[in-house]
């Protein structure tokens, strides 16, 4: 008969693995930083022994910008940008109002095209702030993300989204089966039970 498993889970693993990593970091953390900076030095001093005879030598060097990825606060600022674009596209306007608006050109127009581009662009939205999302929940783990501001807000972003992106296929559907006339004046399409206000 084997040992028994030290962890029930995976997630149980990966914390004792990461737990274990950080304690050897702390403990060799002198000797891994002066072993870094005498390689860095080395490969330094080779890189410039080889540039030395090119033409750009003189020329200053840029550092390469710095993206810090593996912060929250990097990516609550990307999910801050989704938050604005959808406050941009909406315009102030009550949800109501905004596919009621989206309704009233397709009716002048007789054109849904402008319909399945808003849907097409929400859907990107959409996709972009499940991405933001999951690398917040992430870096923050499961269990700290239930009282944070960024997930609060993520969440309400998302409702957002599926509701709006609800409402507009509907209407896009309506459209393409010639039906949105009279679903508009029966009161069936599912932005009329929005509320009107904002």
């Amino acid at each position: 008969m084997g040992r028994p498993h030290t962890y029930k889970t995976r997630e149980e693993k990966r914390l004792a693995e990461t737990a274990k990593s950080r304690q050897s970091y702390a403990k060799n953390k002198t000797a891994i930083n002066e072993r870094r900076r005498k390689q860095y030095q080395t490969a330094k001093s080779d890189s410039q022994a080889e540039s030395s005879n090119t033409p750009e030598k003189d020329a200053p060097i840029q550092p390469a910008p710095c993206i810090e990825r593996e912060t929250v606060a990097f990516w609550s600022t990307k999910l801050d940008d989704m938050v604005a674009r959808v406050d941009k596209l909406v315009a102030g306007k009550s949800h109501y109002r905004y596919m009621d608006a989206l309704y009233t050109q397709y009716a002048t127009t007789n054109d849904p095209a402008h319909i399945f581009d808003h849907i097409m662009y929400l859907t990107k939205i959409q996709q972009k702030t499940r991405e933001y999302c999951s690398q917040i929940t992430q870096l923050q783990g499961e269990g700290a993300c239930s009282d944070m501001g960024d997930c609060v807000q993520a969440d309400m972003l998302k409702d957002e989204l599926s509701m709006l992106l609800g409402a507009l296929e509907d209407l896009g559907l309506a459209t393409s089966t010639n039906n949105a006339v009279d679903y508009h004046a029966s009161k069936q399409l599912w932005y009329q039970s929005f509320p009107r206000a904002l």
